[in-house]
Parts: structure tokens; C-alpha cells; sequence
């Protein structure tokens, strides 16, 4: 009997754990906002993260809402979309005014989804819409360095801006000094000094000598 109520314990436990698991590792793809009204281009709350299909879209921009759980220690950094191989990183974690009662339960709500393990927290990262059949993917940054895709948008524009456009740059080099750190000038005056310096060191035994 204790070896069988000993078998139970372990399978509960096991299931309990898987369930937990799947838990912490999850994108709720939520809503895709645009306008100023925020309307939405997908479906509220019943979206296929693996890929939601809009159609043809007119908006220039919108923004994916949902919220991401991870079991990685110390969470997430950043949110951020892709474009192919064009990563763009920066969104910052999402999170409502606490003196609104809805928002802090809302807050609350999503940073419990993880049950104290990892992080769990509601992204809103503004993607700008590209000309012709597209595909972007929304992107989480976690502490150990990692990006991973989290929800997958297919869309159709006629107009738009292009690859390129949204491609980062490399930093400009910095500006050098137009005037050097030790120009010539500086130098002969140095030169200059040393000079008198020597000549009157020289007058000084002259006269010592004469004396």
C-alpha cells in the first residue's frame, strides 16, 4: 500500500511540475493595436501565436500586446521585432500606472503567471509596417543574452517603408579634435624655453668661472 500511495505521490508531483514547466515558457499573443483609436487588426485574445495572418493592412504602424513568461534567472531585458535577418531591439518591458486599479491588477495578474520563477510581464512593441507580403516577428531578449521569437505576423501593404529603412546603422566614428593635442606650435615653444633655459645656465657658469 505505501509503495503505491509512494508511486501516486511521484506522478502527481511529475504532472504537477510538467504543468508548471509549460507555464513558464509562454507568449499570450493578445492583440494587434494600430490607430490612434487602437483598434485591432487580429483577434482579441485569439490569436496563433505560431502565425496570425492580418491580410492587407493600410496602417503604418502597429503594435504587438500581449505578455511573455520565461524561466530564465533574472527574466527579461527587452522586447523587439524581425524582420528576416533585421533584428530591432528596444521596446521596454510593459507595465500600467499602479494608481489606476486596474492596471496594478493587471500588473500583478500577468507577474503571476510565473509563479515566482522567472518572469512574467506584458510587452507592446511598435512595428513599422513594410511594403509588400510580409513577415515579422515579435522577439524577447532575456538576461543570459538569448533572443527568441515569441509571436509570428503575416501581413500584405501597398505602401510602406522598406527594409533598409529600418535596417540599424553602424555608429558613426567619432568626431576627431581638429586641433591637435600637442600641435607644433606647442612643441617650438617648448624647444624655445629649453633653449633660454640652457643659455642662461651657461651665463650663470661663465660667471662663476670668472669670478
Amino acid at each position: 500500500m505505501k509503495k503505491i500511495l509512494a508511486i501516486a505521490v511521484v506522478a502527481l508531483m511529475t504532472v504537477a511540475l510538467c504543468i508548471s514547466a509549460s507555464a513558464l515558457h509562454h507568449t499570450s499573443p493578445d492583440q494587434i493595436l494600430a490607430g490612434s483609436d487602437g483598434h485591432d487588426l487580429a483577434s482579441v485574445g485569439n490569436n496563433n501565436a505560431a502565425g496570425t495572418d492580418l491580410g492587407a493592412i493600410t496602417e503604418e504602424s502597429f503594435f504587438f500586446w500581449g505578455w511573455h513568461s520565461t524561466e530564465v534567472e533574472g527574466g527579461i531585458t527587452e522586447f523587439g521585432y524581425r524582420y528576416g535577418d533585421v533584428t530591432v531591439l528596444g521596446s521596454p518591458k510593459f507595465y500600467h500606472d499602479n494608481s489606476n486599479d486596474a492596471g496594478k491588477q493587471d500588473n500583478d495578474t500577468i507577474a503571476s503567471q510565473c509563479g515566482g520563477v522567472g518572469e512574467s510581464v506584458r510587452f507592446r512593441i511598435e512595428v513599422p509596417v513594410l511594403k509588400g507580403e510580409q513577415e515579422v516577428v515579435a522577439v524577447v531578449k532575456l538576461a543570459d543574452g538569448t533572443v527568441e521569437d515569441m509571436w509570428t505576423v503575416k501581413y500584405s501593404a501597398e505602401n510602406g517603408k522598406t527594409l533598409e529603412d529600418i535596417t540599424p546603422k553602424a555608429d558613426d566614428p567619432a568626431p576627431t579634435d581638429p586641433t591637435p593635442s600637442n600641435p607644433d606650435t606647442a612643441d617650438a615653444s617648448v624647444i624655445a624655453i629649453a633653449a633660454v633655459a640652457c643659455i642662461a645656465l651657461a651665463g650663470v657658469v661663465v660667471a662663476k668661472k670668472v669670478k
